[in-house]
């Protein structure tokens, strides 16, 4: 793929789109330096390049510089407000240090994939590990829309059920659902048992 890339360069050396994939190809390579060293081509092409900024997001997060990530994270945004992965990877930094903010972030990326299953995830377990159990539901109920035996989403609304809303009927009932769309789904299994207990049923 390397080779190709670099024959399609050699006949068009001021193809944008020939280096991002080449970039591309050097981060899943996990090589990035290289990786660093062409989107540096990029921006001598095209200095507002979004995908560009992504992926110097993506190495100098690889290499610990969070701060200078965030940076060019957003500077991707800024050029493509609707960059799916740089949001969903802000989204990500954010969690933790300012859980607004993240929200704010996988919200945007769910605007630009509105199907995306691992932004409702996210948002959901943001939501749940925030004081939000009825938005926590909402985003698992959602994915349950796009595939109703999504065992994540069955295992959390049944948690969100048992340990926040104390609704143990409805906890046994997705905790039933998770461990039938994986019968090997231990932790599904225990909950509904500890759900059936708190619910005064041996």
């Amino acid at each position: 793929a390397l080779d190709a890339i670099n024959k399609a360069i050699t006949l068009n050396d001021t193809s944008t789109v020939a280096y991002l994939r080449k970039a591309r190809l050097y981060m899943i390579m996990k090589d990035y330096e290289h990786c660093a060293e062409t989107v540096e081509k990029v921006f001598s092409l095209d200095p507002q390049n979004a995908e560009g900024f992504y992926l110097k997001g993506f190495v100098l997060a690889e290499y610990g510089d969070t701060l200078k990530a965030i940076d060019a994270y957003r500077r991707a945004v800024q050029y493509d407000q609707q960059h799916y992965e740089a949001l969903m990877q802000l989204g990500s930094l954010f969690t933790k240090k300012d859980p607004a903010m993240a929200t704010a972030y996988f919200e945007n990326a769910l605007k630009a994939d509105p199907k995306s299953m691992v932004a409702l995830y996210n948002l959901g377990l943001l939501f749940q590990e925030n004081g939000k159990p009825g938005e926590a539901l909402k985003m698992y109920a959602e994915m349950l829309k796009i595939n109703p035996t999504n065992r994540f989403a069955l295992y959390n609304s049944g948690y969100v059920n048992l340990v926040y809303l104390q609704d143990f009927t409805k906890a046994i009932d997705f905790f039933s659902r998770a461990f039938q769309s994986d019968s090997t789904y231990a932790d599904a299994l225990f909950n509904r048992g500890y759900a059936y207990e708190l619910n005064g049923e041996s």
